[in-house]
């Protein structure tokens, strides 16, 4: 359910309130669970056959993970999405453009922290507000990654969490940018705080 409020009412993140977000299993979120799984089963095995027979099964599914991680398109925003929600926020899209980036940096920041430290609980408040702030501006690769990484940090998967951190990140960085873009194009005094990078 969409809907259109304060940037920032006080308390939680602004932007969140435009748009709310619950995406559906995905294949990179099915994937991700998948390895999981294979990882138990692998600390569980009960001889080298066996062992030998998982691992080259899970490194399988995580090849197939990184390549429906990385479509034709990179890290695209979808313009269609993007223009609806500047659309609906009208006169107020310069401050919003300004309230996501500062949102998204926050989200940044945090998982930047969070990843290398194994902090489930940073990372899964992290990716909740990443799928939402993804999602409501159409980077459909970043949200259905960030949707897989809050997956992994409920399951406490340290394996998987290695490969998906690093590629949250990145996107997380093209994102920033694209809108740091799209502000510096708004015309003069349209976008409040829009020195602040």
């Amino acid at each position: 359910m969409e809907r259109i409020a304060g940037l920032d009412g006080g308390g939680g993140t602004g932007i969140l309130r435009v748009m709310d977000s619950t995406p559906p299993p995905s294949p990179a979120m099915i994937l991700a669970s998948l390895c999981g799984r294979l990882q138990g089963l692998l600390r569980a095995a009960p001889d080298q056959a066996t062992r030998d027979e998982l691992a080259a099964a899970l490194g399988e599914v995580r090849d197939l993970s990184r390549m429906l991680g990385t479509p034709q398109g990179g890290w695209s925003v979808d313009a269609r999405a993007f223009d609806r929600l500047m659309d609906l926020a009208g006169a107020l899209s310069g401050d919003l453009l300004v309230q996501l980036r500062k949102d998204l940096q926050d989200a940044r920041q945090r998982l930047g922290r969070a990843i290398p430290r194994c902090d489930w609980g940073d990372l899964r408040a992290a990716t909740h507000t990443l799928v939402a702030l993804a999602g409501s501006v159409g980077a459909e690769r970043l949200h259905r990654l960030s949707g897989a990484l809050n997956a992994v940090a409920h399951r406490q998967d340290g394996g998987a969490l290695a490969d998906l951190g690093s590629d949250v990140l990145a996107g997380l960085d093209h994102l920033i940018a694209f809108i740091s873009d799209r502000i510096a194009a708004v015309p003069a005094g349209r976008a409040a705080g829009s020195g602040e990078r």
